[in-house]
């Protein structure tokens, strides 16, 4: 009874045949499961040497105290989590550069008040800020990520607001040109 219990949840995933309902015919699970790196370069230990899982987990557990993209030198050198608003223009240096932007986002995400959900995402303004940030954290490494960070997203937004005060005007003056032209067309229509 308690092999049939086993084995109805590995026949219904597909894991087992339907036939192998026997003790004696207990399919090996382990060797259905999809090789990671290690077991692949490596040859499979017996079931007794193999170490569990769990151990593998915990392992890296010690680097989560450190940014995602810090160099490896760095992780296990840090001792203490950082909260990322904390951070100092060093601390975001660190961070591997494929995921710096990523970090921006994060920094332009979390509002003063810390609610995510009250800020607005605005793609083009962010992809402006990122290589600004870089700049100037790498000049000033002491300084705050997020005093940094919000100086050079106050310039953007400034540039980006002359940019659409610009865009506006271009915008009314086509629209009283093509006023004007809509008047000249009807007065020349009255004319004849």
């Amino acid at each position: 009874m308690k092999t049939r219990r086993i084995l109805l949840p590995l026949i219904i995933a597909g894991l087992a045949a339907p036939t192998a309902l026997a003790q004696d015919e207990l399919p090996n699970v382990e060797d259905r499961r999809p090789a990671t790196q290690d077991q692949a370069t490596t040859p499979p230990a017996s079931p007794p040497d193999r170490q569990p899982a769990v151990q593998d987990q915990t392992a890296t557990q010690d680097q989560s105290a450190t940014p995602p993209g810090a160099p490896p030198e760095q992780q296990s050198t840090r001792k203490s989590r950082k909260a990322a608003k904390d951070w100092t223009c060093a601390d975001f240096i660190a961070v591997d550069e494929k995921y710096q932007p990523k970090v921006v986002y994060w920094a332009t995400a979390n509002t003063e008040d810390g609610d995510p959900e009250a800020a607005i995402l605005d793609i083009e303004a962010t992809e402006k800020v990122v290589p600004m940030v870089i700049t100037a954290c790498k000049k000033t490494p002491k300084e705050s990520f997020r005093k940094k960070f919000k100086e050079e997203r106050q310039k953007v937004d400034r540039e980006m607001k002359r940019d659409m005060k610009k865009m506006e005007d271009r915008h009314k003056a086509m629209e009283e040109r093509k006023k004007m032209m809509k008047e000249e067309k009807k007065e020349t229509r009255d004319q004849m």
